[in-house]
């Protein structure tokens, strides 16, 4: 797998799988989920959906909600559930995130998908390293 560094608009790429980390609580206020959540709003309802139906947050850790974007590319986001919460102070789990990319790795080489992933994906809002997160 190889890794291609790009500028530019992630929702304008041509890739089949746009990936972004979300948190666990079913709120995409800020930054790539609230890009999201405006331009697929089923992904939003979706993925809300989902998190008020699980009882126990922390179960969500590390899985991939993968949902139709119903947009003209047919392609998916990934939410990769990779923070429990939101707010200050670090909130990316490097861990649960490596498990999602895990997923994500897989399930796209088993269907021959491109993934496009944000650039300094869970280090804006959620606090993570760059440094810990690139090796993941």
């Amino acid at each position: 797998m190889s890794v291609k560094y790009v500028n530019g608009d992630i929702f304008d790429t041509d890739c089949d799988i746009i990936v972004h980390q979300t948190n666990c609580q079913g709120v995409m206020g800020h930054g790539i989920a609230l890009q999201v959540k405006e331009k697929y709003p089923n992904v939003y309802e979706r993925y809300k959906i989902c998190c008020e139906q699980t009882e126990d947050k922390e179960d969500l850790l590390g899985t991939v909600l993968y949902l139709e974007a119903f947009d003209k590319k047919d392609r998916c986001i990934a939410n990769i559930f990779g923070q429990l919460n939101y707010g200050e102070g670090l909130q990316t789990n490097y861990g649960k995130l490596a498990k999602g990319f895990d997923d994500i790795a897989e399930f796209a080489k088993e269907g021959e998908y491109s993934v496009d992933i944000p650039y300094k994906i869970g280090c804006g809002l959620a606090h993570g390293n760059w440094e810990v997160v690139k090796e993941l």
